[in-house]
Protein backbone atom coordinates (compact mmCIF):
# COMPACT_ATOMS: atom_id res chain seq x y z
CA UNK A 1 0.00 0.00 0.00
CA UNK A 2 2.62 1.87 1.08
CA UNK A 3 4.47 2.11 -2.50
CA UNK A 4 1.41 2.96 -4.59
CA UNK A 5 1.40 5.83 -2.08
CA UNK A 6 4.70 6.83 -2.96
CA UNK A 7 4.56 5.95 -6.92
CA UNK A 8 1.05 8.41 -6.74
CA UNK A 9 3.07 10.79 -5.23
CA UNK A 10 5.46 11.76 -8.33
CA UNK A 11 2.81 11.92 -10.37
CA UNK A 12 1.21 15.08 -11.62
CA UNK A 13 -2.12 15.61 -9.80
CA UNK A 14 -3.54 17.67 -12.47
CA UNK A 15 -3.13 19.65 -15.79
CA UNK A 16 -2.88 23.14 -15.86
CA UNK A 17 -5.93 25.48 -16.78
CA UNK A 18 -4.17 26.59 -19.93
CA UNK A 19 -3.56 22.78 -20.93
CA UNK A 20 -7.32 22.23 -20.01
CA UNK A 21 -8.50 25.67 -21.60
CA UNK A 22 -6.26 24.27 -24.93
CA UNK A 23 -7.86 20.75 -24.96
CA UNK A 24 -11.29 22.40 -24.42
CA UNK A 25 -10.88 24.60 -27.13
CA UNK A 26 -9.61 21.87 -30.06
CA UNK A 27 -12.32 19.41 -28.85
CA UNK A 28 -14.40 22.11 -29.34
CA UNK A 29 -13.19 23.00 -32.80
CA UNK A 30 -13.21 18.82 -33.50
CA UNK A 31 -16.58 18.43 -32.75
CA UNK A 32 -17.88 21.41 -34.82
CA UNK A 33 -15.69 20.79 -37.75
CA UNK A 34 -16.83 16.99 -37.79
CA UNK A 35 -20.09 17.87 -37.42
CA UNK A 36 -19.99 20.61 -40.25
CA UNK A 37 -18.18 18.84 -42.31
CA UNK A 38 -20.18 15.41 -42.04
CA UNK A 39 -22.96 17.07 -42.87
CA UNK A 40 -21.60 19.37 -45.86
CA UNK A 41 -20.79 15.57 -46.92
CA UNK A 42 -23.63 13.69 -46.87
CA UNK A 43 -25.39 16.45 -48.31
CA UNK A 44 -23.45 16.64 -51.33
CA UNK A 45 -23.56 12.44 -51.39
CA UNK A 46 -27.44 12.40 -51.23
CA UNK A 47 -27.31 15.10 -53.84
CA UNK A 48 -25.30 13.29 -56.39
CA UNK A 49 -27.32 10.08 -55.64
CA UNK A 50 -30.50 11.59 -55.43
CA UNK A 51 -29.72 12.95 -59.10
CA UNK A 52 -28.29 9.83 -60.16
CA UNK A 53 -31.34 7.85 -59.36
CA UNK A 54 -33.95 10.50 -60.80
CA UNK A 55 -31.88 10.56 -64.20
CA UNK A 56 -32.13 6.98 -64.46
CA UNK A 57 -35.63 6.98 -63.32
CA UNK A 58 -36.77 9.56 -65.69
CA UNK A 59 -34.83 7.24 -68.87
CA UNK A 60 -37.05 4.31 -67.91
CA UNK A 61 -39.92 6.59 -67.54
CA UNK A 62 -39.50 8.07 -71.00
CA UNK A 63 -38.41 4.76 -72.81
CA UNK A 64 -41.35 3.21 -71.33
CA UNK A 65 -43.69 5.74 -73.34
CA UNK A 66 -42.01 5.08 -76.57
CA UNK A 67 -42.18 1.07 -76.63
CA UNK A 68 -45.61 1.47 -75.62
CA UNK A 69 -46.61 2.88 -78.75
CA UNK A 70 -47.24 0.37 -81.74
CA UNK A 71 -44.57 2.46 -84.47
CA UNK A 72 -41.52 2.66 -82.36
CA UNK A 73 -38.15 2.11 -84.26
CA UNK A 74 -35.38 1.11 -82.35
CA UNK A 75 -33.73 4.01 -83.49
CA UNK A 76 -35.69 6.29 -82.05
CA UNK A 77 -34.18 4.55 -78.83
CA UNK A 78 -30.77 4.74 -79.67
CA UNK A 79 -31.18 8.68 -80.77
CA UNK A 80 -32.97 9.15 -77.03
CA UNK A 81 -29.86 7.57 -75.19
CA UNK A 82 -27.70 9.86 -77.75
CA UNK A 83 -29.74 12.82 -76.38
CA UNK A 84 -28.94 11.52 -72.57
CA UNK A 85 -25.36 10.46 -72.91
CA UNK A 86 -23.98 14.23 -72.49
CA UNK A 87 -24.77 13.23 -69.10
CA UNK A 88 -22.08 12.17 -66.71
CA UNK A 89 -19.26 12.62 -69.40
CA UNK A 90 -21.22 9.77 -71.61
CA UNK A 91 -21.27 7.32 -69.43
CA UNK A 92 -24.92 6.56 -69.43
CA UNK A 93 -26.25 2.74 -70.90
CA UNK A 94 -28.96 1.41 -71.83
CA UNK A 95 -29.69 -2.59 -72.85
CA UNK A 96 -33.11 -3.29 -74.09
CA UNK A 97 -33.90 -7.22 -74.13
CA UNK A 98 -37.14 -8.77 -74.75
CA UNK A 99 -39.07 -11.71 -72.42
CA UNK A 100 -36.99 -14.26 -74.28
CA UNK A 101 -33.75 -12.33 -72.87
CA UNK A 102 -33.16 -11.73 -76.97
CA UNK A 103 -31.33 -8.38 -76.87
CA UNK A 104 -33.39 -5.78 -78.89
CA UNK A 105 -30.64 -2.79 -78.72
CA UNK A 106 -27.61 -1.34 -76.82
CA UNK A 107 -26.69 1.52 -76.42
CA UNK A 108 -23.85 3.68 -74.60
CA UNK A 109 -20.67 2.76 -73.47
CA UNK A 110 -21.14 -1.02 -73.96
CA UNK A 111 -17.13 -1.91 -72.71
CA UNK A 112 -19.17 -3.88 -69.60
CA UNK A 113 -22.82 -4.30 -70.17
CA UNK A 114 -22.05 -7.63 -70.54
CA UNK A 115 -20.91 -8.08 -66.98
CA UNK A 116 -23.28 -5.89 -65.15
CA UNK A 117 -25.69 -7.40 -62.69
CA UNK A 118 -28.75 -5.48 -63.40
CA UNK A 119 -31.23 -5.41 -60.18
CA UNK A 120 -34.22 -7.41 -59.81
CA UNK A 121 -36.70 -5.47 -62.50
CA UNK A 122 -39.40 -3.18 -61.42
CA UNK A 123 -43.34 -4.27 -62.99
CA UNK A 124 -44.71 -2.62 -65.74
CA UNK A 125 -46.74 -0.86 -63.75
CA UNK A 126 -44.41 0.16 -60.57
CA UNK A 127 -42.63 3.19 -60.95
CA UNK A 128 -39.12 2.72 -60.86
CA UNK A 129 -37.01 4.11 -57.57
CA UNK A 130 -34.82 1.27 -56.72
CA UNK A 131 -31.23 1.34 -57.64
CA UNK A 132 -28.15 -1.01 -57.12
CA UNK A 133 -24.34 -0.15 -57.03
CA UNK A 134 -21.95 -2.20 -58.72
CA UNK A 135 -17.87 -1.53 -58.72
CA UNK A 136 -16.24 -3.53 -61.52
CA UNK A 137 -13.01 -5.46 -61.37
CA UNK A 138 -11.03 -2.65 -62.89
CA UNK A 139 -12.57 -0.53 -60.37
CA UNK A 140 -15.20 1.79 -62.39
CA UNK A 141 -18.74 2.30 -60.23
CA UNK A 142 -22.01 2.02 -62.13
CA UNK A 143 -25.54 2.60 -60.42
CA UNK A 144 -27.87 0.28 -62.13
CA UNK A 145 -32.03 0.64 -62.35
CA UNK A 146 -34.42 -2.28 -64.60
CA UNK A 147 -37.67 -2.11 -64.87
CA UNK A 148 -40.44 -3.76 -67.61
CA UNK A 149 -41.91 -2.07 -69.92
CA UNK A 150 -45.24 -2.30 -72.33
CA UNK A 151 -44.56 -4.02 -76.21
CA UNK A 152 -47.54 -4.37 -78.22
CA UNK A 153 -45.56 -5.82 -80.88
CA UNK A 154 -43.47 -7.91 -78.71
CA UNK A 155 -42.94 -11.86 -77.64
CA UNK A 156 -44.45 -11.59 -74.19
CA UNK A 157 -45.80 -8.44 -74.95
CA UNK A 158 -43.38 -6.69 -73.03
CA UNK A 159 -39.62 -5.78 -73.05
CA UNK A 160 -36.76 -5.48 -70.75
CA UNK A 161 -35.12 -2.10 -69.92
CA UNK A 162 -31.68 -2.20 -68.35
CA UNK A 163 -30.01 1.36 -67.53
CA UNK A 164 -26.67 1.89 -65.84
CA UNK A 165 -24.80 4.71 -65.11
CA UNK A 166 -21.01 5.46 -64.75
CA UNK A 167 -20.43 7.52 -61.54
CA UNK A 168 -16.75 6.55 -61.01
CA UNK A 169 -16.21 10.58 -61.63
CA UNK A 170 -18.22 11.20 -58.99
CA UNK A 171 -16.88 8.83 -56.47
CA UNK A 172 -13.31 9.84 -57.23
CA UNK A 173 -14.79 13.77 -56.68
CA UNK A 174 -16.13 12.48 -53.08
CA UNK A 175 -12.93 10.55 -52.19
CA UNK A 176 -10.99 13.68 -52.79
CA UNK A 177 -13.02 15.29 -51.07
CA UNK A 178 -12.90 13.30 -48.00
CA UNK A 179 -9.01 13.80 -48.27
CA UNK A 180 -10.45 17.50 -48.28
CA UNK A 181 -12.53 17.29 -44.82
CA UNK A 182 -9.33 15.36 -43.19
CA UNK A 183 -7.18 18.11 -44.39
CA UNK A 184 -9.28 21.06 -42.71
CA UNK A 185 -9.96 18.83 -39.30
CA UNK A 186 -6.47 18.09 -38.94
CA UNK A 187 -5.57 22.11 -39.67
CA UNK A 188 -8.78 22.66 -37.83
CA UNK A 189 -7.82 21.21 -34.85
CA UNK A 190 -4.26 22.86 -34.47
CA UNK A 191 -5.38 26.29 -35.86
CA UNK A 192 -7.87 26.35 -32.42
CA UNK A 193 -5.68 24.58 -30.12
CA UNK A 194 -2.89 27.59 -30.73
CA UNK A 195 -5.87 30.00 -30.63
CA UNK A 196 -7.18 28.35 -27.60
CA UNK A 197 -3.38 28.77 -26.04
CA UNK A 198 -3.13 32.04 -27.03
CA UNK A 199 -6.38 33.09 -25.41
CA UNK A 200 -6.24 30.83 -22.13
CA UNK A 201 -3.12 32.29 -21.55
CA UNK A 202 -4.10 36.17 -22.16
CA UNK A 203 -7.34 35.68 -19.91
CA UNK A 204 -4.99 34.22 -17.32
CA UNK A 205 -2.61 36.56 -17.21
CA UNK A 206 -4.71 38.66 -14.47
CA UNK A 207 -3.96 35.93 -12.40
CA UNK A 208 -0.87 35.83 -12.79
CA UNK A 209 -0.62 39.67 -11.72
CA UNK A 210 -2.41 38.64 -8.59
CA UNK A 211 0.70 35.79 -7.92
CA UNK A 212 3.17 38.65 -8.74
CA UNK A 213 1.25 41.01 -5.71
CA UNK A 214 0.62 37.86 -3.61
CA UNK A 215 4.11 37.44 -3.73
CA UNK A 216 5.56 40.66 -2.80
CA UNK A 217 3.31 40.29 0.84
CA UNK A 218 5.19 40.17 3.59
CA UNK A 219 5.05 40.49 7.52
CA UNK A 220 6.47 43.75 7.06
CA UNK A 221 4.68 44.55 3.74
CA UNK A 222 1.13 44.28 4.42
CA UNK A 223 0.40 47.12 2.56
CA UNK A 224 -0.34 45.46 -1.03
CA UNK A 225 -3.79 45.69 -2.75
CA UNK A 226 -5.20 43.84 -6.23
CA UNK A 227 -7.06 47.22 -6.89
CA UNK A 228 -10.65 45.35 -8.00
CA UNK A 229 -11.90 47.79 -10.20
CA UNK A 230 -8.87 47.14 -12.60
CA UNK A 231 -9.39 43.15 -12.77
CA UNK A 232 -11.82 41.70 -15.18
CA UNK A 233 -15.45 41.25 -14.12
CA UNK A 234 -15.38 37.48 -12.84
CA UNK A 235 -11.74 38.24 -10.72
CA UNK A 236 -12.92 41.19 -8.91
CA UNK A 237 -15.18 39.03 -6.03
CA UNK A 238 -11.76 37.47 -5.70
CA UNK A 239 -9.28 40.43 -5.27
CA UNK A 240 -11.87 42.10 -3.14
CA UNK A 241 -12.25 38.87 -1.11
CA UNK A 242 -8.33 38.95 -1.22
CA UNK A 243 -8.16 42.62 -0.29
CA UNK A 244 -10.35 42.37 2.53
CA UNK A 245 -8.41 39.75 3.52
CA UNK A 246 -5.11 41.79 3.56
CA UNK A 247 -7.03 44.34 5.80
CA UNK A 248 -7.81 41.76 8.52
CA UNK A 249 -4.49 40.47 8.46
CA UNK A 250 -2.71 44.27 8.61
CA UNK A 251 -5.16 45.46 11.18
CA UNK A 252 -4.81 41.77 13.40
CA UNK A 253 -1.04 42.60 13.06
CA UNK A 254 -0.75 45.58 13.99
CA UNK A 255 -3.43 44.93 16.93
CA UNK A 256 -0.97 41.84 17.78
CA UNK A 257 1.85 43.85 17.52
CA UNK A 258 0.42 46.48 19.71
CA UNK A 259 -0.93 43.91 21.83
CA UNK A 260 3.11 42.50 22.31
CA UNK A 261 4.10 46.03 23.02
CA UNK A 262 1.39 46.34 25.79
CA UNK A 263 1.73 42.88 27.40
CA UNK A 264 5.54 43.56 27.61
CA UNK A 265 4.87 47.06 29.26
CA UNK A 266 2.53 46.12 31.95
CA UNK A 267 3.85 42.62 32.68
CA UNK A 268 7.30 45.08 32.91
CA UNK A 269 5.73 47.28 36.00
CA UNK A 270 4.60 44.28 38.77
CA UNK A 271 7.63 42.25 37.51
CA UNK A 272 9.94 45.51 38.18
CA UNK A 273 8.28 45.70 41.59
CA UNK A 274 8.30 42.95 43.22
CA UNK A 275 11.99 42.09 42.02
CA UNK A 276 12.78 45.85 44.05
CA UNK A 277 10.97 45.06 46.82
CA UNK A 278 12.90 40.93 46.68
CA UNK A 279 16.42 42.72 46.30
CA UNK A 280 15.32 45.31 49.17
CA UNK A 281 14.25 42.55 51.77
CA UNK A 282 17.79 40.74 50.90
CA UNK A 283 20.02 43.77 51.26
CA UNK A 284 20.01 43.06 54.64
CA UNK A 285 18.22 41.29 57.92
CA UNK A 286 14.42 42.37 58.57
CA UNK A 287 11.92 42.09 61.22
CA UNK A 288 8.80 39.26 60.92
CA UNK A 289 7.05 42.77 60.61
CA UNK A 290 8.93 43.58 57.29
CA UNK A 291 9.05 40.90 55.96
CA UNK A 292 5.12 40.38 56.28
CA UNK A 293 4.74 44.10 54.59
CA UNK A 294 7.07 43.33 51.89
CA UNK A 295 4.84 39.76 51.17
CA UNK A 296 1.83 41.31 51.45
CA UNK A 297 2.62 44.03 48.91
CA UNK A 298 3.95 41.58 46.50
CA UNK A 299 0.46 39.70 46.93
CA UNK A 300 -0.82 42.81 45.71
CA UNK A 301 1.32 42.55 42.50
CA UNK A 302 0.65 38.77 42.37
CA UNK A 303 -3.11 39.33 42.31
CA UNK A 304 -2.42 42.09 39.49
CA UNK A 305 -0.21 39.77 37.32
CA UNK A 306 -3.28 36.79 38.09
CA UNK A 307 -6.46 39.30 36.82
CA UNK A 308 -4.30 40.48 33.92
CA UNK A 309 -3.42 36.77 32.66
CA UNK A 310 -7.31 35.70 33.66
CA UNK A 311 -8.57 38.67 31.53
CA UNK A 312 -6.08 37.75 28.43
CA UNK A 313 -6.99 34.01 28.47
CA UNK A 314 -10.39 35.11 28.51
CA UNK A 315 -9.85 37.56 25.59
CA UNK A 316 -7.96 35.06 23.92
CA UNK A 317 -10.86 31.96 23.86
CA UNK A 318 -13.14 34.59 23.01
CA UNK A 319 -11.80 35.43 19.73
CA UNK A 320 -11.48 32.00 18.91
CA UNK A 321 -14.94 30.87 19.97
CA UNK A 322 -13.50 28.65 22.36
CA UNK A 323 -16.28 29.58 25.00
CA UNK A 324 -19.34 27.51 25.26
CA UNK A 325 -22.27 30.27 26.33
CA UNK A 326 -24.69 28.44 28.54
CA UNK A 327 -27.77 30.67 27.75
CA UNK A 328 -30.49 31.02 29.97
CA UNK A 329 -33.47 33.51 31.11
CA UNK A 330 -31.89 35.11 33.50
CA UNK A 331 -33.09 37.70 36.21
CA UNK A 332 -30.53 40.81 36.23
CA UNK A 333 -31.83 42.23 39.14
CA UNK A 334 -30.36 39.11 41.22
CA UNK A 335 -27.51 39.06 38.96
CA UNK A 336 -26.75 42.59 39.86
CA UNK A 337 -27.58 42.24 43.85
CA UNK A 338 -24.96 39.44 44.31
CA UNK A 339 -22.28 41.88 42.43
CA UNK A 340 -23.11 44.92 44.99
CA UNK A 341 -23.99 42.65 47.69
CA UNK A 342 -19.80 42.02 46.95
CA UNK A 343 -19.38 45.63 47.23
CA UNK A 344 -21.19 46.40 49.79
CA UNK A 345 -18.16 47.29 51.99
CA UNK A 346 -16.17 49.20 49.75
CA UNK A 347 -19.44 51.79 49.03
CA UNK A 348 -19.92 52.04 52.46
CA UNK A 349 -16.25 52.96 52.98
CA UNK A 350 -16.68 55.57 50.32
CA UNK A 351 -19.62 56.64 51.11
CA UNK A 352 -21.21 56.00 47.63
CA UNK A 353 -25.37 55.64 46.87
CA UNK A 354 -25.80 52.92 44.82
CA UNK A 355 -29.50 52.29 43.31
CA UNK A 356 -30.60 49.57 41.33
CA UNK A 357 -34.20 49.38 40.04
CA UNK A 358 -36.11 48.22 36.96
CA UNK A 359 -37.37 44.75 36.15
CA UNK A 360 -37.20 42.30 32.98
CA UNK A 361 -35.22 39.49 32.24
CA UNK A 362 -31.93 39.02 30.07
CA UNK A 363 -31.25 35.65 27.83
CA UNK A 364 -27.58 35.53 28.45
CA UNK A 365 -24.71 33.17 30.31
CA UNK A 366 -25.20 34.11 34.21
CA UNK A 367 -21.49 33.63 34.68
CA UNK A 368 -20.71 36.08 31.89
CA UNK A 369 -23.30 38.59 32.53
CA UNK A 370 -21.98 38.92 36.43
CA UNK A 371 -18.55 39.82 35.19
CA UNK A 372 -20.15 42.11 32.58
CA UNK A 373 -21.14 43.83 35.57
CA UNK A 374 -18.78 43.16 37.96
CA UNK A 375 -15.74 45.01 35.49
CA UNK A 376 -18.70 48.24 34.93
CA UNK A 377 -19.42 48.18 38.46
CA UNK A 378 -15.70 47.92 39.29
CA UNK A 379 -15.10 51.13 36.83
CA UNK A 380 -17.79 53.27 38.37
CA UNK A 381 -16.55 52.50 41.37
CA UNK A 382 -12.75 53.03 41.29
CA UNK A 383 -13.19 56.65 39.51
CA UNK A 384 -16.45 57.90 40.90
CA UNK A 385 -16.06 60.44 43.92
CA UNK A 386 -16.91 59.93 47.51
CA UNK A 387 -20.03 60.75 48.46
CA UNK A 388 -21.47 60.31 44.82
CA UNK A 389 -24.30 57.89 43.13
CA UNK A 390 -23.99 55.13 41.00
CA UNK A 391 -27.74 54.12 39.53
CA UNK A 392 -28.03 50.80 37.60
CA UNK A 393 -31.45 50.28 35.33
CA UNK A 394 -32.79 47.03 34.08
CA UNK A 395 -35.03 47.95 30.87
CA UNK A 396 -37.01 45.40 28.32
CA UNK A 397 -37.52 47.22 25.36
CA UNK A 398 -40.36 46.96 22.75
CA UNK A 399 -37.56 45.96 19.73
CA UNK A 400 -36.52 42.24 21.28
CA UNK A 401 -33.63 43.86 23.21
CA UNK A 402 -33.21 43.70 26.99
CA UNK A 403 -30.89 46.61 28.56
CA UNK A 404 -28.54 47.35 31.52
CA UNK A 405 -27.37 50.82 32.35
CA UNK A 406 -24.97 51.63 34.88
CA UNK A 407 -24.74 55.58 35.00
CA UNK A 408 -21.61 57.15 37.54
CA UNK A 409 -20.91 60.57 38.42
CA UNK A 410 -17.38 59.95 37.96
CA UNK A 411 -14.10 61.57 36.49
CA UNK A 412 -16.28 61.16 32.71
CA UNK A 413 -14.41 60.45 29.34
CA UNK A 414 -13.10 62.66 27.26
CA UNK A 415 -15.19 62.23 23.28
CA UNK A 416 -11.62 61.65 21.85
CA UNK A 417 -10.61 58.65 23.83
CA UNK A 418 -14.27 56.88 23.51
CA UNK A 419 -13.12 55.37 19.89
CA UNK A 420 -10.56 53.55 22.26
CA UNK A 421 -11.72 52.45 25.15
CA UNK A 422 -12.20 48.88 24.06
CA UNK A 423 -8.68 48.09 23.07
CA UNK A 424 -6.88 45.61 25.40
CA UNK A 425 -4.71 47.71 28.14
CA UNK A 426 -5.95 51.48 26.58
CA UNK A 427 -6.39 53.23 29.68
CA UNK A 428 -7.13 57.06 29.43
CA UNK A 429 -5.22 59.67 30.64
CA UNK A 430 -7.81 60.25 33.21
CA UNK A 431 -8.14 56.79 34.38
CA UNK A 432 -4.13 56.82 34.67
CA UNK A 433 -3.78 59.80 36.95
CA UNK A 434 -6.80 58.83 39.20
CA UNK A 435 -6.38 55.09 39.77
CA UNK A 436 -2.95 52.90 38.93
CA UNK A 437 -3.82 49.70 39.69
CA UNK A 438 -6.22 49.13 37.09
CA UNK A 439 -4.83 47.23 33.76
CA UNK A 440 -6.67 48.56 30.66
CA UNK A 441 -8.41 45.23 30.34
CA UNK A 442 -11.94 45.40 31.91
CA UNK A 443 -13.81 47.20 29.04
CA UNK A 444 -12.62 45.04 26.68
CA UNK A 445 -13.55 41.81 28.26
CA UNK A 446 -17.43 43.33 28.39
CA UNK A 447 -17.45 44.02 24.92
CA UNK A 448 -16.17 40.72 24.24
CA UNK A 449 -18.52 39.59 26.43
CA UNK A 450 -21.50 41.63 24.26
CA UNK A 451 -19.83 40.17 21.14
CA UNK A 452 -20.64 36.25 21.82
CA UNK A 453 -23.82 37.23 22.97
CA UNK A 454 -24.93 38.94 19.82
CA UNK A 455 -25.55 42.15 21.74
CA UNK A 456 -24.05 45.95 21.83
CA UNK A 457 -22.56 47.90 24.12
CA UNK A 458 -22.36 51.83 24.04
CA UNK A 459 -20.39 54.01 26.24
CA UNK A 460 -22.04 57.76 26.55
CA UNK A 461 -19.71 60.14 29.13
CA UNK A 462 -19.17 63.81 29.82
CA UNK A 463 -16.01 64.87 31.71
CA UNK A 464 -16.01 65.44 34.90
CA UNK A 465 -20.09 64.66 34.95
CA UNK A 466 -19.60 60.82 34.65
CA UNK A 467 -20.23 58.40 32.03
CA UNK A 468 -23.15 55.87 31.17
CA UNK A 469 -22.41 52.28 29.83
CA UNK A 470 -25.57 50.93 28.04
CA UNK A 471 -25.71 46.79 27.29
CA UNK A 472 -28.16 45.85 25.27
CA UNK A 473 -29.07 42.08 25.00
CA UNK A 474 -31.00 39.81 22.35
CA UNK A 475 -33.75 38.45 23.26
CA UNK A 476 -34.02 34.60 22.95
Amino acid sequence: MSSKRDKSAHLPQSYSIVTRLTLAFALTAFGMLTLTTGFLYYALVSTLHTKDERFLADKIVHFRDIIRSSNYDVRELEQEVQAGSSYQFNKYVVKIVNARGREIMTAGTNAVTDTLPFPQPHEVDEEPLQTVRFKSASGEVFIMMSAWAKCRDCDGHRVLINTALNVTVEEAILKQYRKQIFLVLIIGIFLAGLTGMAIARRGLSPLRRITAVIQRIRASQLNERLAPATWPQELKMLATSFDEMLDRLEDSFVRLSRFSTDIAHELRTPINNLMGETEVSLSKTRTIEDYQQILESSMEEYTRLSHMIEGLLFLARAENTDIKLERTQVDPIKEIQDVLEYYHALTEEKKLHVQCRGSGSVYADPLLLRRAVTNLFSNAFRYSPSGSSIHIDVQENDDQFSSILIKDNGIGIETEELQNIFERFYRTPGAKSHDTCGSGLGLAIVKSIMDLHGGTIEVLSVPKQGTTVHLRFPAQ
